[in-house]
């Protein structure tokens, strides 16, 4: 199942700084493919309404609740933030380098957009307006029983493509209770990770490749059927999902 093509894809970065792109991205909140996970983020600014946090919504122009593979990152930079004149939503075609990086590398590893959902393991801002800080280990800690939440509402997942140390630390406390999924770690998309370092952007590429041909074939990462329905046995019982798990960056 995928969703209805409802536009083309951008074929350049950065097009949510154009008002009319950024226009139809709110007309499309309430598409079929996504009107649940808008009611998801809105549920989810309830929760947290408290604490005064910003949390952008999940980007109407991708898989919605069909998605195969999640790029799941940090959290949401200044440009991903409404109230500090972003865009309002997780997307790679922000108007930031850090979304420029996964939009190129995305095109050039081939990945189907079609099935394609980005989001953060700690979806509200945590800057100050002028910067932003590294994310505490309470907020991933918080922000992965939310993730919980949005898993249940995709029912294709088959891939989740962790970018740095924070999203890795913060997925690898859910993974075990998701098996049929397959975990790939990388390095984070940011210029700070990145710059100085191409072996670092080369295993990006190299991950979001295979991430696509996983998705491609619907891969499920607990093996043919059946394979679990066999005895446990003492060589069984120390299997574990693929993992394809790179280094990953601090930031």
């Amino acid at each position: 199942m995928t969703s209805p093509p409802l536009v083309p894809y951008p074929k350049e970065p950065r097009q949510l700084a154009q008002p009319e792109h950024l226009e139809h991205r709110r007309q499309l909140l309430q598409a079929p493919h996504h009107a649940p996970l808008s009611e998801y983020v809105q549920d989810l600014r309830k929760q947290i309404h408290e604490q005064g946090l910003n949390i952008p919504d999940l980007d109407p122009v991708g898989g919605g609740i069909h998605a195969r593979i999640l790029y799941l990152l940090e959290a949401p930079g200044p440009k991903a933030s409404q109230h500090l004149g972003g865009s309002g939503f997780v997307s790679m075609d922000n108007n930031d380098l850090t979304a420029q990086t996964v939009f190129t590398l995305t095109q050039q590893a081939g990945v189907n957009r079609d099935w394609l959902m980005s989001w953060n393991i700690v979806p509200w801002y945590v800057g100050n307006g002028n910067s932003i800080r590294p994310v505490q280990p309470s907020e991933i800690v918080q922000g992965r029983g939310h993730l919980h939440a949005l898993l249940a509402l995709l029912p294709d997942l088959r891939v989740v493509v962790t970018f740095g140390r924070p999203a890795a630390v913060g997925w690898s406390g859910l993974a075990a209770e998701f098996p049929a999924l397959t975990t790939l770690s990388t390095w984070h998309a940011s210029g700070l990770a990145l710059n100085g370092h191409p072996e670092r952007r080369a295993h990006l590429l190299s991950t979001l490749e295979l991430a696509q041909q996983l998705a491609q074939h619907a891969f499920d990462a607990r093996g043919p059927r059946w394979l679990r329905s066999l005895p446990k046995s003492p060589t069984l019982q120390g299997a574990t999902p693929l993992s394809f798990n790179g280094p990953t960056s601090s930031f």
